[in-house]
């Protein structure tokens, strides 16, 4: 499952119980990576990340419930996965 286009949070979409973090605050990640397993209506979802970067911090540990629209991983996107700004 994955979050809105090129969000550096990774938000879970539906209440829920972390099952594994599967990064660490450092870690260099790249879109589609898995970052975490939850547990949602008895079924497992992977939440991956939307962007390259590094994890500069996990906000939630396994066993945590977790609610819909609250960060559980923040990424700092890398350079080449940032916008450009055009505008000269």
């Amino acid at each position: 499952m994955q979050h809105t286009e090129a969000n550096p949070v990774v938000q879970t979409p539906m209440p829920g119980r972390i099952i594994e973090v599967l990064v660490a605050e450092g870690q260099l990640v790249q879109p589609g990576e898995a970052v975490l397993r939850v547990e949602a209506m008895k079924m497992e979802v992977e939440l991956t990340a939307a962007v390259a970067g590094a994890v500069i911090a996990v906000h939630v540990e396994a066993g945590q419930l977790v609610e819909p629209d609250v960060p559980l991983v923040t990424l700092e996107p890398s350079a080449s996965s940032a916008p450009s700004d055009a505008s000269s």
